[in-house]
């Protein structure tokens, strides 16, 4: 596939009842939106260099029930510099997920990221508290 910009043009594909790898690397999908019952037996699915950019993508590719390998390197989003692990939020997403970006996921892995996530969004939490608690009282 190529020149693909949207997410929702691959709905007559979800229905195949064997796909099970789908390759949609250099297009120009910005957004991956998972309707309920699409691509059940997808397993393997490759985004490599497109224009993916939310987390909300990420959240709905967490939704593919039997997914375990994704390549999702050269998007907006996994390329926002040093700073911030991407590989470990991605990972702590998408639970279910053995391999990503060519590269298995160690339960070491898995555990490091589980916990790079909390400490990452435990910031967000509290400081958003601390606004509420302010405004309440």
């Amino acid at each position: 596939f190529s020149n693909i910009t949207s997410w929702s043009s691959l709905a007559d594909l979800s229905s195949l009842p064997d796909l099970h790898t789908l390759i949609l690397s250099n297009n120009h999908i910005s957004q991956v939106s998972v309707s309920p019952g699409q691509f059940s037996r997808l397993s393997c699915l490759s985004l490599d260099n497109n224009n993916i950019s939310g987390w909300e993508s990420v959240a709905q590719i967490a939704t593919l029930p039997v997914l375990t390998t994704l390549r999702i390197r050269k998007n907006p989003l996994t390329d926002q510099g040093p700073g911030l692990d991407m590989r470990l939020l991605v990972v702590a997403m998408l639970t279910h997920i053995a391999k990503l970006n060519g590269s298995p996921i160690t339960d070491t892995e898995r555990l490091q990221a589980e916990l790079f996530y909390l400490k990452y969004f435990a910031s967000d939490y509290h400081a958003a508290s601390a606004i509420h608690r302010d405004q309440v009282f």
